[in-house]
């Protein structure tokens, strides 16, 4: 293998580094003098615009080498319980086709009974769920009681919490099921929609810093962003990066904790 390595890095020692300059001559030289900005250049709906290359000096901040981490995008699906059978059918069928992580909203509170029908034939040990909705808490002590009669390890339960109740179930909860985050951040689906990618980072860190405040002990970096994914990739996937290294920041100038090199959203 160190020979190999060797190998590649002889071959690359054959070849001259180029400047930006002498590349976008190139380009310019390539395009027969048009304006390669208006030719190369994506200019996206939100006013972000994609170069058709990009250096590392373009960007001094430095990220965290991502592939030193295990991937963390799950497929995600949404339901509304309003009726448990007919929900606990759709989870099967999606998780059949794939699907890692469902998120409940629950207009209801369910009993335990009900959760039972809800995750009947479903191990909730290996899927992600989010709560959600007025029914959320009676619903999510319920399925805690449910692992528990199934003999499951409390660290195996994963997921997140999103209630007005959030601290006080942190505090009850927080220690004894690691994997699941009770500090969140979202902004309501309505409101979204009408914000840039700026706006939806500034208000998202505004609400997790609100809501990092609210509880006691507390990991900044243990928290869970909701946010919408849009059609123009390039500017979605820089929204995210941009919120890790917004949020980290401030966790950081806040002396609150350690800069992230991961966040959950």
């Amino acid at each position: 293998m160190q020979q190999k390595d060797q190998q590649f890095q002889d071959l690359f020692s054959e070849f001259p580094t180029s400047t930006k300059e002498e590349w976008v001559a190139q380009v310019v030289k390539d395009l027969k003098g048009a304006d390669w900005t208006e030719a190369l250049v994506w200019n996206a709906n939100d006013g972000l615009q994609i170069q058709p290359f990009f250096r590392k000096e373009d960007y001094p901040l430095s990220f965290a080498n991502s592939s030193q981490f295990l991937p963390g995008w799950e497929i995600r699906q949404e339901f509304y319980v309003s009726d448990v059978d007919s929900t606990n059918l759709k989870i099967k069928k999606a998780l059949t086709g794939g699907l890692q992580s469902v998120c409940l909203y629950l207009p209801n509170e369910l009993t335990k009974s009900q959760v039972e029908l809800l995750f009947d034939d479903v191990y909730i040990e290996m899927i992600t769920i989010h709560w959600s909705g007025e029914g959320a808490e009676a619903s999510f002590r319920a399925c805690l009681e449910i692992g528990a009669d199934r003999g499951l390890a409390k660290d195996s339960l994963m997921g997140s919490f999103w209630n007005e109740n959030f601290p006080a179930l942190h505090a009850e909860f927080g220690k004894d099921y690691p994997c699941i985050d009770f500090l969140t951040a979202s902004i309501d689906h309505k409101l979204i929609s009408t914000l840039n990618p700026i706006e939806q980072i500034a208000l998202l860190c505004a609400i997790g810093l609100e809501n990092y405040e609210k509880m006691d002990s507390a990991d900044p970096n243990g928290i869970m962003f909701y946010t919408e994914i849009g059609k123009s990739y390039f500017s979605e996937i820089a929204k995210c990066r941009s919120l890790r290294q917004v949020w980290g920041n401030i966790v950081e100038a806040m002396g609150i904790g350690a800069k992230p090199e991961k966040i959950a959203m």
